[in-house]
């Protein structure tokens, strides 16, 4: 892997317009950039800057292609706030799959070659009694995206386990289909009863590993952020939970992994929590690709895991 990987959401840059994300996030110098597809959504930390492509007229979406042309690389987020691909109204089920084939081809004009979709659970239905709608859905929509250049990426999130998602992942079996590894998601793969403690650590952090592995070459993209031990609470600054860092990117370095390393933050001191990410990221970047795990002697358990290590605070 290569620092050339890195990327960073417009959700990290909130209560900002989408020109002032945009040019926070050139100047802190993100290789890579990952657009919300949408527009009107919030998180703790305020407004979030986005776009809505599907709708959006071309010569919009000429504008906006210029604006992205100073990024390497583009993603966007497809909606999924109030949009569910699964449903037993099939009005509503038809207006998502037309906001998310109209995103597909909004990212392909506005320079974009991949889009983050989320699956969900069919209300009164089972994953069993819902599984070959979500094959076929997913086959069609990367169909869709394979017309215009564009790969459709499933989040981590639903289906629930491991193994499911990997299963889902691998049966769609489209070249334009794969996984969007959303690391503070797997944490929820963990049992109630042990979130917050030791052992749910060690499962969230194997399971992590497992994940990339079952996936394979199917794991086109990433979300990456970190996740407070004591509440369980996702989206912090990469190096400041309990994610096993170090681990999680030996392994993306070991299969092969060459897509996106996309920050998605949620904390108050935005520009101070993508610096200080986007640092930590490179340095890891480093250690993974010279296979060097080394326990530094005379260090501390969290420099030895190459934790960040300062006063950074967050809500």
């Amino acid at each position: 892997m290569t620092t050339s990987q890195l990327s960073a959401s417009t959700a990290c840059a909130p209560k900002r317009s989408l020109d002032d994300a945009l040019a926070l996030l050139i100047e802190i110098g993100f290789a890579g950039l990952e657009l919300l597809a949408f527009e009107g959504a919030r998180h703790s930390q305020g407004d979030l800057p986005g776009k809505w492509l599907h709708d959006a007229t071309a010569d919009d979406l000429d504008a906006l292609r210029e604006k992205l042309s100073a990024f390497s690389f583009v993603t966007t987020h497809a909606p999924f706030i109030e949009t569910p691909l699964f449903a037993t109204n099939p009005g509503i089920c038809a207006e998502t799959r037309r906001q998310i084939e109209g995103c597909i081809r909004g990212t392909a004009a506005s320079g974009g070659t991949m889009t983050a979709v989320h699956a969900n659970a069919k209300p009164f239905c089972s994953l069993e009694e819902t599984w070959g709608e979500m094959v076929t859905t997913f086959r069609e929509l990367a169909a869709v995206g394979a017309s215009h250049g564009v790969r459709v990426c499933v989040e981590t999130m639903y289906p629930p386990t491991v193994e499911q998602f990997a299963q889902l992942v691998h049966e769609v079996a489209h070249p334009y289909f794969g996984a969007c590894l959303d690391v503070g998601h797997v944490a929820w793969t963990v049992p109630n009863e042990l979130r917050g403690t030791a052992d749910g650590v060690r499962l969230y952090n194997d399971n992590l590993e497992a994940l990339c592995r079952m996936l394979g070459p199917k794991l086109f993209h990433t979300h990456l952020h970190d996740v407070r031990q004591h509440d369980w609470r996702d989206h912090r600054l990469c190096g400041t939970g309990c994610l096993d860092y170090p681990r999680f990117m030996g392994t993306l370095t070991e299969i092969g992994y060459d897509g996106p390393l996309t920050l998605e933050l949620e904390e108050p001191e935005v520009e101070r929590a993508l610096r200080s990410g986007k640092a930590y990221l490179e340095g890891l970047v480093g250690i993974a690709d010279s296979r060097s795990q080394i326990e530094v002697p005379g260090a501390s358990s969290d420099q030895a895991r190459g934790r960040v290590v300062d006063s950074f605070t967050y809500g």
